[in-house]
């Protein structure tokens, strides 16, 4: 093992070159003058040696990284993260899985006795060392703030004895978080190997990416891996870690191909898409579905509410603009099984709450700025009756700006009163007033603002 690593710890689990030695002062016992120094020296070193109990006995100063559990590293625990099972499972049956997750669940009160458990797994059986579990006391020595880990890493990564360049790699990317670019050649060779190694390698130079010295020559790299790739999971991941350090230029190289293409392939660079620029898929949709012959295919750029509700697609196919437009691809659609998804999905839709931040005056333009792109999509076809819409929201405006909630609040009610008539009076007519999803937006976006009044009111 490299001389160089300093793994030596005193008894109370602190590195000897980390602990702080009190000064030796001679103190005169002659004169008053010394005798208050010494007093007053004396309460200053308590009161920094309680400082330095708490430090050491608690273990954390800041993490050098953080631990990165996956779903694996719960296997084998039973779903009990209890500290008593967990140092069980490590007496028992050396599980490096319990000592990870003992240092993420209790690691302030278990610091030592998983430091130590670790080192000896590291020292027991092989030499110099078994590279696994001394892989796992430096990743937990880092997490707990220990820098000794830094250099128990490079250790790992210029070993040349038998170790699994994985372990390597996964150990260069833990010292990335701690600000350590120093291996981009071990990188490098790795990423033109095959399989697990040339993913990972791959991960580890999305971090690389991040540092302006390697930016410009890992985009590059990945920028012709995913034009060149036919195989959909290796561009995606190549677009994926480039989008960490340059989303831009991700973004571009994907949409270029995407309105280039056709078929599974485009079908497959819209969902890539959706995962780097989800903000931007319903122009993609409104783009691609029309010009897509394949009725399956062409089903995908269509979302479904669910999808929308679990997160997975944008918020804004809850937008007019994207309802507007299924609106009238309902009516050219040619494909029962297309327009059975898209009646599916406007019948079902409703205007999403807004967050928490958004002020009441954000909430009063955004329902303003709806009353206007309803009626520009014609979901209003009476004039007077815009006219008088426009009229509440206008006074629901003055009296806000003027502090005056209440009579906002009455404004923003009859407003919604009157959406509410207008819609249930014309349900049995053929010329509607106003159209279910014209309803949708307005009665509901009135809903959301006359909520957040009540609920301002309350807090004064």
């Amino acid at each position: 093992m490299n001389n160089n690593v300093n793994t030596k710890e005193s008894s109370s689990g602190v590195r000897d070159d980390f602990m702080v030695q009190p000064p030796c002062c001679c103190v005169e016992r002659d004169t008053q003058a010394n005798k208050d120094m010494s007093e007053s020296f004396m309460k200053i070193f308590f009161i920094l040696l309680f400082l330095l109990f708490v430090v050491t006995s608690s273990g954390f100063s800041q993490h050098l990284w953080d631990l990165h559990l996956v779903s694996e590293n719960y296997t084998g625990v039973a779903n009990d993260t209890s500290r008593q099972n967990l140092r069980k499972l490590m007496k028992d049956e050396k599980s490096v899985n319990a000592a990870l997750l003992l240092a993420y669940y209790h690691g302030e009160q278990d610091q030592l006795f998983i430091l130590d458990s670790l080192r000896s797994w590291a020292y027991a059986d092989t030499l110099p060392f078994n590279t696994f579990h001394y892989f796992n006391y430096q990743r937990v020595r880092g997490y707990f703030g220990d820098e000794g880990a830094i250099q128990g890493f490079d250790t790992l990564i210029r070993y040349n004895g038998f170790i699994s360049t994985s372990i390597k790699l996964n150990a260069i990317y833990f010292l990335t978080e701690a600000g350590i670019f120093s291996y981009f050649d071990t990188v490098l060779n790795a990423y033109k190997k095959d399989g697990i190694i040339k993913q990972t390698a791959r991960v580890v130079m999305g971090e690389y990416g991040k540092n302006q010295n390697y930016s410009t020559q890992i985009k590059l790299i990945l920028e012709n891996e995913i034009r060149d790739s036919t195989d959909y999971v290796a561009f995606m991941v190549s677009a994926t870690v480039l989008a960490k350090f340059d989303k831009q230029s991700a973004r571009s190289i994907l949409e270029d191909l995407f309105y280039t293409n056709s078929g599974i392939y485009r079908s497959n660079l819209f969902h890539g898409l959706k995962k780097i620029d989800p903000e931007g898929q319903p122009e993609r949709s409104i783009w691609a579905g029309p010009n897509e012959p394949d009725p399956y295919l062409r089903s995908e750029y269509y979302p479904g509410v669910g999808f929308i509700e679990g997160n997975l697609w944008a918020k804004r196919y809850y937008e007019p603009f994207f309802i507007n437009f299924m609106l009238r691809q309902i009516q050219v659609e040619q494909s029962n099984l297309v327009r059975s998804e898209i009646k599916s999905f406007l019948d079902a839709f409703a205007p999403i709450k807004p967050i928490d931040s958004i002020t009441i005056v954000g909430l009063l333009d955004t329902l303003i700025s709806y009353k206007h792109q309803i009626a520009g999509y014609n979901w209003l076809s009476d004039s007077n009756f815009v006219i008088e819409l426009d009229s509440f929201l206008s006074n629901a405006l003055g009296y806000l700006s003027q502090g005056d909630s209440n009579n906002c609040y009455r404004q923003i009610k009859l407003f919604q009163e009157k959406v509410d008539e207008e819609y249930r009076d014309s349900l049995d007519e053929d010329n509607k007033t106003i159209t279910l999803e014209g309803w949708k937006f307005l009665y509901y976006n009135a809903q959301y603002l006359l909520d957040r009044l009540l609920t301002s009111e309350k807090q004064k």
